[in-house]
């Protein structure tokens, strides 16, 4: 595993837990993350660490159950695609999610300067050649 993979799988593993501050020591100050909206919640994006202190608090207010399964993180072209599983339990409704993931980050000196989450592999693999390697993500 690359060291911007074992970079990635640790930030999944400290999203998975809910470990804010383990996240926002691992993201870059001027760090953006693109989360999916769903039907329980909208989603803009979150930057820099306490941002993702804030998106880990919203995913806690919104989910009873939140359960990621990392399946492949791999390098792709500059960047780190990871796919796996979504399993949530909404708080206020009986709305269950359970979907494919995918996320690309993008990772720089060791630290995550991006991410964005996808609906399958498929589409996150299509965003990051649509980007073709460029150094920061718009």
């Amino acid at each position: 595993m690359g060291t911007d993979t074992a970079v990635v799988s640790e930030l999944l593993r400290a999203l998975s837990r809910g470990d804010g501050e383990a996240v926002a020591a691992m993201v870059t100050d001027d760090f953006a993350f693109e989360p999916l909206s769903t039907e329980a919640a909208a989603r803009g994006v979150y930057r820099g660490g306490e941002g993702m202190r804030t998106y880990l608090r919203d995913v806690g207010e919104t989910w009873r159950q939140f359960d990621l399964t990392v399946a492949a993180v791999e390098e792709v072209a500059g960047y780190v695609l990871a796919s796996g599983r979504v399993y949530a339990r909404a708080r206020t409704s009986n709305l269950v999610a359970d979907d494919p993931v995918a996320f690309a980050w993008r990772v720089v000196d060791g630290r995550v300067a991006w991410g964005q989450v996808f609906t399958g592999e498929a589409a996150a693999r299509a965003a990051i050649a649509g980007r073709d390697g460029a150094a920061s993500p718009p």
